[in-house]
């Protein structure tokens, strides 16, 4: 038995890949209303009323759950899994917004001996898949430069809370520094720029930085949320430029400057479901966990993105 925690969007991506993976699940939501808009999309039914309420009733141990409730429900919820005593968990980014939460986390799982790790689906996409077997086939990379701008007039109307907003580095563009140093390895040195203002983004709107990674990978990123932009990222091996943008399709740049994707010949479980999800779950039920976040990496993970973004935690 598969718990899924949570009812709303990223809940349903889950719950098509375990339908057709054909395992038993069961997913747990809180508002009625979320939990029958589920149902009624799905055809599952939901325990609505939280994940309090359920655990009073329900004293099993699941193989594994799934937390994917929202940013501000995620260490909680975690951390009342972990107290539960269950023994593995794959909790949606960023796990919490503060690192002093992520540290309680990492405290208990250790203590409990939980198995606790960040879904970075991106880290499992066909792409950046196939761009580490031509990293490893070329060497290794040499440099690298990211770009995580963000739709901003586009997030200004999102119905998300102020606080989540205020640090939006880690509530989303994290997938990208995080996929970047994912690939290059973490910096052990850096320089880091900011300045600028949005009215729901206070602390920053323009962002740059260089540095070497301790993999010895020179990189530097750049962001501006005042103007439209992308993300990318684009890798540089002894012998070949590369670029992931959209991040989803992998891409090489040739010696006239043309771009030729690269495409992966088996089935690609990207186009049918999220990106990244298939593959992810599959290998967490697998217990083939090298390529996930941690809990340890992903508190160095803030730490990093506060610096960039000039939080304080």
């Amino acid at each position: 038995m598969i718990w899924i925690i949570g009812s709303g969007n990223m809940a349903l991506e889950y719950a098509k890949i375990l339908k057709h993976k054909k395992k038993t699940f069961k997913v747990i939501g809180r508002s009625l209303l979320s939990s029958s808009n589920f149902t009624k999309k799905t055809g599952i039914p939901v325990v609505s009323g939280g994940i309090e309420n359920f655990l009073s009733f329900n004293k099993l141990i699941p193989t594994y759950a799934i937390v994917c409730v929202n940013i501000n429900n995620l260490f909680n919820v975690t951390s009342k899994l972990i107290d539960h005593g269950i023994n593995k968990i794959l909790c949606e980014k960023p796990g919490a917004l503060k690192i002093s939460q992520l540290k309680i986390l990492d405290e208990k799982s250790k203590i409990k001996k939980t198995k606790l790790y960040i879904a970075y689906n991106r880290r499992f996409y066909t792409s950046v898949v196939k761009l580490k077997k031509i990293i490893n086939k070329e060497n290794g990379l040499k440099s690298l430069h990211f770009d995580f701008t963000e739709k901003s007039k586009k997030i200004e109307k999102l119905n998300h809370p102020s606080n989540v907003k205020s640090k939006w580095i880690i509530a989303n563009s994290a997938h990208v520094i995080d996929t970047a140093f994912f690939l290059a390895g973490m910096p052990k040195e850096i320089i880091t720029m900011k300045k600028g203002s949005l009215n729901w983004h206070k602390k920053s709107s323009i962002f740059s930085g260089s540095g070497n990674t301790k993999n010895s990978v020179y990189f530097s990123y750049n962001a501006n949320w005042n103007v439209p932009g992308n993300w990318k990222i684009e890798l540089m091996t002894s012998k070949s430029r590369l670029l992931l943008q959209p991040m989803e399709e992998l891409k090489i740049i040739n010696n006239d400057l043309s771009l030729s994707k690269i495409s992966e010949k088996k089935i690609n479980y990207d186009t049918i479901f999220k990106p990244g999800l298939f593959r992810m779950i599959s290998l967490f039920e697998k217990n083939e966990l090298t390529d996930f976040c941690t809990i340890e990496h992903q508190i160095k993970l803030l730490k990093l993105c506060n610096k960039i973004a000039g939080y304080k935690d």
